[in-house]
């Protein structure tokens, strides 16, 4: 895409020059070749040939756009960050919906890291550009200034005024020309869009996986919830369960009948059966208790850090 270019003026009259060509046989057109489809019969000194080398040379970006690639590089990169920026409006949408589920949380935030990957891919490639632009812009204005000597220079010495004016405004109009400081501007906007857009995208990425936690919360607490009777039946009866299994070992401490039957009163079992579940559930409520209080007591100290 950068073409590179070896320039030498000898003396007046000559001047030498260095292109890379392609040798793959293509039929766009080379450096070499635009060079010298520009109208060089009009050039009037090897200063104007110069001009128009380095010109050409700088301004050989826009040639893609009529040599097959039908649109501008930088359209490229703009029409890509437009539609990633579509993609993030996109996810925002679908994050609005109430429809929520684990399948599809996980694509949208799949579609959204791709699509970040993308994001960065294009803030890397637009970064060489930038590089590239500016040390085109910084050899242009060391052209101009050589070919247009500025006020400060010694070789301004001598000049009218008027000379000076004209001089300068030469050397500001083939800068502008040659549309390095547009290109380079419009490549930091592009960047910073690009930046826009990847900053919204790790946020809907991060909501996603915040909602999607408190979505996970929410079913636990409601699975809890259910869990929580068969919990409670399960330490109730779990000792009377023991004690029930207990009171039917047929051994001689335990109430019988003239027969030798074990036979339980009612109001001897029933007591025994009371003292026997409170003593079973009253340590678990300590536990429970102590643990509740530790932790609360540990929490406590983090919240106000």
């Amino acid at each position: 895409m950068v073409r590179q270019l070896w320039l030498w003026k000898l003396d007046d009259n000559t001047i030498l020059t260095a292109i890379p060509s392609r040798k793959n046989g293509m039929t766009a057109d080379t450096l070499l070749e635009t060079i010298r489809q520009g109208n060089l019969d009009i050039l009037h000194s090897p200063q104007d040939l110069i001009k128009r080398i380095v010109f050409e040379a700088v301004k050989f970006l826009d040639e893609f756009k009529w040599a097959g690639l039908g649109e501008h590089v930088l359209d490229i990169f703009q029409g890509e960050i437009a539609y990633e920026t579509d993609q993030e409006a996109g996810f925002f949408k679908t994050f609005t919906n109430t429809n929520w589920s684990a399948k599809a949380v996980d694509q949208t935030v799949q579609k959204a890291a791709e699509s970040t990957w993308r994001v960065k891919d294009l803030r890397d490639e637009l970064r060489l550009l930038r590089q590239v632009f500016e040390t085109q812009l910084k050899v242009v204005e060391e052209f101009s200034e050589i070919f247009w000597p500025g006020k400060d220079s010694t070789a301004a010495d001598g000049l009218t005024r008027e000379e000076k004016a004209v001089r300068d405004a030469l050397r500001e109009t083939f800068i502008r020309d040659c549309g390095l400081a547009a290109m380079l501007e419009r490549v930091k906007q592009m960047d910073e869009d690009a930046s826009t857009t990847l900053q919204g995208l790790s946020n809907i990425i991060q909501a996603m996986q915040a909602q999607a936690s408190l979505k996970e919360a929410e079913s636990s607490r409601v699975m809890n919830i259910i869990i929580l009777p068969f919990t409670i039946v399960t330490v109730i009866f779990t000792p009377l369960s023991f004690l029930t299994s207990l009171f039917t070992v047929n051994t001689l401490d335990f109430p019988h009948n003239e027969e030798g039957e074990l036979r339980l009163p009612g109001p001897w079992f029933s007591w025994r059966m009371a003292v026997g579940e409170i003593a079973s559930l009253l340590p678990l409520v300590l536990l429970v208790l102590v643990l509740y209080m530790r932790n609360s007591n540990n929490a406590a100290p983090a919240g106000k850090k």
